[in-house]
């Protein structure tokens, strides 16, 4: 996600990141921000998911835990469905700002085709006697 918010407003992020911000870049700012929040999603269920590797092993050998063995084993499926899910959602989320994305491209050209048509039909009209 980091990689995607790079290649969508580059400029912002160097902005944001640099010590100086200028005005047009709270717009770009605040498309930033609608991607920042998935960013942080993803990077506590990394986290969650690595000390959970690191933890499992080291649980696995206390004997309270291998007491009560199936009720840990049935907590652990319910907290891997729960960051499965919240991945699920921040990977939803960073496909809105590019469904916002390819709307502005898809307005871009539009108005490019128009203008183009335009000129074309003002350019076949001075060519005639």
């Amino acid at each position: 996600m980091g990689a995607w918010i790079a290649l969508i407003y580059p400029e912002a992020l160097s902005e944001l990141l640099g010590r100086t911000l200028k005005s047009e870049t709270t717009d770009k700012a605040k498309e930033v921000h609608k991607l920042l929040s998935p960013l942080i999603y993803s990077t506590a269920i990394l986290i969650a998911v690595l000390l959970i590797g690191i933890l499992a092993p080291i649980i696995q050998q206390i004997s309270i835990f291998i007491a009560h063995y199936r009720l840990i084993r049935g907590i652990s499926y319910v907290v891997l469905g729960m960051l499965t899910g919240l991945q699920l959602w921040a990977v939803l989320l960073t496909l809105l700002p590019a469904g916002v994305a390819k709307q502005n491209i898809e307005r871009l050209q539009s108005k490019h085709e128009n203008r183009r048509r335009l000129l074309s039909r003002t350019q076949d009209h001075t060519d005639r006697p």
